[in-house]
């Protein structure tokens, strides 16, 4: 029986999710970073946006400090918020010193000079403040090991890496403010640095996305930065704008809808005038941000310093995810030409890594780009969900940029990486001739000690496994990489693993080096020999890939998931409840495709033409093939993109739909999870009230309505109806209840979320931004715990063989 706390994703799970690798950081040059401010997100169409003509007046935003002489905290003996519902509805009381009606022992304490309330006895707990403000100003803070801020009842999340660099905003009122952070001392004491000021927009100056800018290069790219919007009211057509000066054209990126109170990834297009014409030169950007809703337009200048065209170097792109900025480290070739093709090698990196500190570990090649993605943030997922997206979109943003051999393509990564290789390797095994981890794992049942998750959440979560999957492999190359001595990653899951995939390969190669540890270094390489190891590239070079392939077995855990391999895509399955499995081998002209749990799919005609195939038989079936793609299977009811389970619906550009209600519950949610966003996954999210949803909006993004009565269903034929005292499936009606549910909206996936009245606090015990959230297509839950689950079939009917039900 799966609990409420074990469909929770608070903040510190996350945090043990992914901080057992934080000692493992690369080497990095962080020097190029020193002193720069902001970074970027991208997200909306590019468009002209307003003309000057009538736009309020241009400022640089100002903040000063705000300090706090006096702050209560309170430690608690568990992982309880006692005081949470009060404090999220703002009744909170500023306490006194000593205990209170909650058992919380409250002690006054003055805040260190870098911002720490002391020692938190590595327990949860809660620092408090209160001030008072004569206008309506934006508080910025600085979250260190925050799980949440609060103010007068506003919700924003906190930093749970205590990483320095997020910023979150919140509105202050006139007169009495109490500002609560709710924080964990696990992995230090956290810090809460206060700033405030009269602005509407606040850049944050420490939280960029950025390229390098190479000198010889005139190529466009982009730049995010994070903001925090105080603005009054919902903020419409907001125009993103780099400024024309001396080496850049002026340029607009687009916003639909930006949400007041939230911190969200604001994207710009840098386009040069011309190539810069040497390495070291620091380049000034003007950025400006305007719209008619707000009060002024507000700009903000950063400075990029040049690369010369051999360093390794930051090259950006916007991801087709959330339209963020997202970037990835380059190790370019020593010998390059413009005139040959490489191979490409993608390195994943490990916990707290950046993407350019992996890219820096490694030497330079005479056959191959090095390619580090970054996994959305140094923790991110595990190389899962939004890491996984996020990896395979900088692989293609590389192979169009680069002239790369698509037959040389290899896949490797450290730690955290490791286990992104064997997981990028199973399910994407038509893109990598060879399969590279150092140090990695399997699953987190394996490494960690979790729970498997049990059903209903069991398919959702089945590509975690990554040994599942191992028989994608049999025709590949692997090179498994241990220290031998590693107290981090335990050396016997590179151990087991070689013995898993050697029943299914006969091209594999493990390789332990005694007495090292987890990040370790020696004469082997010219770079980090627990990454660069020569052997490990040798073997690499030796080895090609046929993406073309003609004879294999491939197994996907869904074809939301894992869809395409060779010619074939995958769009559906009989059923969720099953693995998909494809066995592809060819005789003459002739391919023979045998398929299981497969309903629907797509074959590549002009990749069989070109292999000189001019006969499929699907399943017995004989199709000719002419060069044109062939549908196999009904072409309604889920595909690969409108599929479910529910964390897809924030697989492409997303959108908060939030609904009336007093006390503005479902609008602080979804302040919040824009927030979240942004924090974890360095990302970009669109919000707006009902009344402002337009047919263009619903066209363009996935929506997720937050508090939507049965009418946004329309017309999908629902099994659960709800209303203020029910949620109701399947003769089951369950109160003090909430639930969501995705589902097809078009071309579109979107959702469904709400709560019973007086339930709404239960939506916060939701947040899908996790590697280890995996949600079915549809869930109910109460105080009480889970309540009812499960998947939609093929054609978007509910079917109790595929739900669980807490009768």
């Amino acid at each position: 029986m799966r609990t409420l706390v074990a469909i929770q994703l608070l903040f510190i799970l996350t945090l043990a999710a992914c901080s057992s690798e934080n000692d493992a950081v690369p080497p990095q040059n962080t020097s190029a970073d020193a002193g720069f401010s902001a970074e970027l997100d991208a997200s909306g169409a590019v468009d002209s946006g307003p003309s000057d003509a009538g736009l309020p007046e241009t400022v640089t935003s100002t903040y000063t400090d705000l300090k706090i002489d006096e702050w209560r905290i309170g430690l608690l003996s568990g992982n309880t918020n006692p005081h949470a519902g009060d404090i999220q509805n703002g009744t909170f009381i500023y306490p006194e010193p000593g205990w209170d009606d909650r058992d919380v022992n409250w002690k006054s304490v003055s805040q260190a000079d870098n911002g720490s309330w002391g020692d938190f006895q590595r327990k949860f707990g809660y620092a408090v403040a209160r001030f008072y403000e004569t206008e309506p100003r934006l508080l910025i803070v600085q979250p260190d090991l925050a799980l949440r801020v609060y103010l007068n009842g506003q919700s924003q999340p906190g930093d749970p890496y205590g990483s320095g660099r997020m910023r979150v905003g919140l509105k202050t009122q006139v007169g009495e403010n109490i500002l609560v952070i709710y924080a964990y001392g696990g992995r230090g004491n956290p810090k809460g640095k206060l700033w405030i000021s009269p602005d509407e927009v606040f850049f944050n100056q420490r939280d960029r996305t950025f390229p390098d800018l190479r000198a010889e290069d005139s190529s466009t790219s982009f730049l995010g930065i994070q903001v925090a919007f105080g603005a009054d009211s919902n903020i419409t057509d907001l125009v993103a704008r780099v400024v024309e000066s001396e080496h850049f054209e002026s340029s607009t990126i687009r916003y639909p809808h930006i949400h007041p109170g939230a911190s969200t990834q604001i994207g710009f297009e840098l386009r040069p005038k011309k190539a810069f014409t040497s390495a070291g030169e620091e380049i000034s950007i003007r950025l400006r941000l305007e719209s008619f809703d707000l009060k002024r337009a507000y700009e903000f200048e950063t400075r990029l310093t040049t690369t010369s065209t051999n360093a390794k170097y930051r090259k950006s792109f916007r991801s087709d995810v959330d339209h963020s900025v997202q970037y990835y480290g380059v190790v370019p070739p020593s010998d390059f030409s413009s005139n040959k093709e490489y191979g490409l090698v993608l390195s994943l990196h490990g916990a707290s890594v950046e993407a350019i500190g992996q890219a820096r570990a490694y030497s330079k090649k005479d056959w191959a780009y090095i390619v580090a993605p970054t996994n959305r943030r140094p923790f991110g997922f595990d190389w899962e969900e939004w890491g996984h997206l996020n990896g395979l979109r900088a692989f293609e943003d590389a192979r169009s940029s680069f002239k790369i051999d698509n037959t040389k393509t290899h896949v490797t990564g450290h730690s955290m990486g490791g286990h992104g290789t064997w997981h990028f390797g199973v399910h994407h095994a038509g893109m990598f001739a060879t399969v590279n981890p150092s140090a990695g794992w399997n699953s987190f049942q394996t490494y960690g000690g979790s729970p498997a998750p049990s059903f209903p959440f069991d398919r959702a979560r089945a590509h975690s496994t990554t040994d599942n999957y191992l028989s994608n492999l049999a025709q590949r190359g692997v090179f498994i990489l241990h220290g031998g001595a590693d107290n981090n990653v335990p050396v016997s899951e590179g151990r087991n693993m070689y013995a898993a995939v050697r029943n299914v390969s006969q091209d594999v190669i493990y390789h332990e080096e005694p007495g090292k540890g987890h990040w370790w270094d020696g004469d082997n390489a010219p770079g980090a020999d627990c990454v660069d190891w020569t052997e490990m590239f040798n073997f690499m070079k030796a080895r090609t890939i046929d993406p073309s392939e003609l004879d294999f077995e491939f197994r996907s855990p869904g074809a939301h998931y894992s869809s395409t391999h060779s010619y074939v895509t995958l769009h559906s399955s009989i059923s969720p409840m099953a693995d998909l499995v494809l066995k592809s081998s060819h005789s003459g002209n002739s391919v023979q495709l045998t398929t299981t749990n497969v309903r629907s799919m797509t074959l590549d005609g002009e990749k069989l033409a070109q292999k000189q195939i001019s006969e499929i038989i699907v399943d017995g079936n004989t199709i000719t093939v002419t060069g044109e793609n062939i549908a196999i299977g009904p072409t309604s009811g889920k595909t690969k993109d409108v599929h479910g389970p529910y964390n897809q619906v924030f697989h492409r550009p997303f959108c908060f739909v939030y609904y009336p209600h007093e006390n503005d519950a479902f609008e602080k949610y979804v302040v919040n999870q824009i927030s979240y966003w942004s924090i974890i996954g360095n990302g970009h999210a669109c919000a707006l009230p009902s009344s402002e949803l337009t047919s263009t909006l619903a066209n363009e993004y996935n929506l997720i309505h937050v508090g939507g009565d049965t009418s946004v269903l329309a017309p999908f034929d629902s099994p659960i109806r709800w209303n203020d005292d029910s949620v109701d499936i399947d003769g089951e009606s369950y109160i003090q209840a909430a639930f969501f549910m995705v589902y097809p909206s078009g071309n579109r996936l979107s959702a469904v979320l709400d709560t019973t009245a007086g339930s709404e606090d239960l939506l916060y015990s939701l947040n899908p931004f996790s590697s280890r959230n995996g949600m079915p297509d549809f869930l109910v839950w109460s105080r009480n715990g889970l309540r009812a689950g499960g998947h939609f079939d093929s054609d978007w009917n509910y079917n109790s063989e595929y739900t669980y039900l807490r009768r």
